[in-house]
């Protein structure tokens, strides 16, 4: 899992991403983080809050909600 996150992590550089926004589901968001923590301006989310707001949650529409 650790090579592939790895992978992510520069393939987000290549593409030219600059921030990642992550909802904080349980403990399952903290390797992401930690490989991803220097490289990139990071944002969690509270999941709860989320579910709060209001609209489908369809991937385009919910990256745009919690980005910064």
């Amino acid at each position: 899992m650790i090579g592939d996150l790895l992978r992510l992590r520069k393939w987000l550089l290549e593409m030219g991403c600059t921030h990642v926004a992550m909802e904080s589901t349980g403990i399952y968001w903290h390797p992401v983080y930690d490989r991803l923590y220097g490289y990139v301006e990071l944002v969690v989310t509270n999941a709860q809050h989320m579910k709060a707001v209001p609209g489908r949650k369809v991937r385009r529409e919910v990256a745009e909600r919690i980005a910064p």
